[in-house]
């Protein structure tokens, strides 16, 4: 049973560093795709420049705030240790050591 513990927080921990990782290489990707490489070979379409930059800034910029939250979710979750399980009976006693220290000070 201890296993199964460990390896639902593990595999948490693995979910959270995938969807980290998937989301930093998109940004990556992106930023070259969307801003390097128009700047370095000029832009090949046939919209003139200030009408590719007028739907491409709007679009990585939404596209990057989005992959950056979840980035920061999939973080979130690699960081976050997984919960302690009580039984019933082991948070009665908690709460009356709790309450022991409280009425003790």
């Amino acid at each position: 049973m201890n296993k199964k513990k460990k390896s639902k927080g593990t595999a948490q921990k693995i979910r959270g560093l995938t969807i980290s990782t998937i989301f930093l290489a998109l940004i990556a990707v992106e930023t070259y795709y969307v801003i390097i490489e128009p700047l370095q070979n000029g832009i090949n379409l046939q919209t003139t420049p200030s009408q590719y930059w007028s739907l491409a800034i709007p679009v990585f910029a939404m596209v990057t705030i989005l992959s950056t939250v979840s980035a920061w979710i999939g973080f979130t979750m690699y960081r976050t240790p997984e919960p302690i399980k009580l039984t019933y009976e082991e948070a009665y006693e908690l709460a009356l050591e709790d309450q022991e220290k409280a009425s003790g000070e």
